[in-house]
């Protein structure tokens, strides 16, 4: 099984991309789909040969922790990428959570500010 060393930009940006919007369920941060996402998102853009078995989150899951899927994700973990994408995951998904925050911050002040109005 071939396993790239490098990925493109667009491939980076897939990456971030897909486990920063896999994380937010209905809007709502959900940490328990970042671990599911990054592992299958770094398998894909790195190792595009390895059949990932995606019929739910369940069977995805356990396929994404098969023993060679393990031996490519410990692989990627040395490829000179895979810190920088956490990274951009990480400040990725921060920016999203604050973004979120500042919105139902903005929409309280609103309905205090038209309170006080009335």
């Amino acid at each position: 099984m071939e396993i790239k060393n490098t990925i493109s930009f667009d491939e980076f940006n897939a990456v971030v991309t897909k486990v920063t919007n896999d994380c937010f369920v209905d809007n709502t941060y959900s940490p328990a789909y970042f671990d599911i996402s990054l592992r299958t998102a770094l398998i894909s853009a790195f190792a595009p040969d390895f059949e990932l078995n995606d019929e739910d989150n369940n069977t995805l899951y356990a396929s994404v922790y098969t023993d060679e899927a393990c031996v490519i994700v410990d692989e990627i973990k040395e490829k000179p990428q895979y810190q920088s994408i956490v990274e951009a995951v990480n400040n990725a998904i921060l920016h999203r959570t604050n973004i979120s925050v500042s919105g139902k911050k903005s929409e309280i002040e609103t309905a205090i500010v038209n309170l006080i109005n009335k």
